[in-house]
């Protein structure tokens, strides 16, 4: 299984057994077994660059947790579980059938996380909310849990999208395309707005990280 790299593993790991994460993991690991070592991947690398850069703790925290849930509800749907298995290039019809796994999949952390502090339910709040629009366009939109509107999740949720776009094109495990190398995969990241910046880091920067995290992984 994967490991993040650098300090805070041991704390999110710790964090994620108080607030009951695993058993949200039981279903996808028989419906779609991929997924649950891609969540992990995607996890620890971005709480790993989002460590690297310097952005606060608990921002670190959320990253990493965000990253281990974000699918979850791909195994929760048999007709997702079967489109996400399926050894072909989805149609446009079927990919926003998938794509529904991010509100549905905010819906099963909402009921399986346990949060009975004030610090986990921060936490519990901002992971749903990025669960729930990780797969969305959000250009000129701000990010925030509704219970927390003060905490602002956008940079945060466009540096997971960078990290599960970047194991999503290298991840040998996919029944439906072929992977790309690490170095490739970071170029073609980064030329997708090669002017933006999140966190006051530019993208091709963030992309390098993580290059360097799921090289060290695989």
């Amino acid at each position: 299984m994967a490991v993040l790299l650098r300090s805070p593993v041991e704390y999110i790991s710790a964090l994620e057994r108080s607030m009951g994460a695993q058993r949200l993991y039981t279903p996808a690991e028989a419906a779609v077994p991929w997924k649950v070592p891609h969540m992990r991947r995607v996890g620890d690398v971005v709480a790993y660059t989002l460590d690297k850069i310097g952005v606060g703790a608990n921002l670190v925290i959320i990253g990493g947790i965000l990253g281990h849930l974000h699918d979850i509800a791909c195994a929760h749907n048999q007709k997702i579980a079967g489109l996400t298995n399926a050894p072909r290039v989805l149609h446009d019809w079927e990919r926003r059938e998938v794509r529904l796994h991010a509100p549905l999949g905010a819906k099963e952390a909402h009921r399986g996380l346990v949060a009975t502090t004030d610090h986990e339910r921060l936490i519990k709040a901002s992971v749903v909310t990025g669960i729930g629009v990780h797969h969305d366009d959000l250009k000129g939109r701000r990010v925030s849990p509704r219970q927390y509107p003060d905490v602002d999740l956008t940079e945060l949720v466009g540096v997971f999208k960078i990290g599960d776009g970047m194991d999503a094109i290298t991840d040998s495990d996919r029944p439906y395309s072929m992977p790309v190398s690490f170095d490739t995969a970071a170029e073609i990241i980064t030329a997708e707005n090669p002017g933006e910046r999140f966190f006051d880091t530019p993208r091709g920067v963030i992309a390098q990280h993580m290059a360097y995290a799921f090289a060290r992984q695989r």
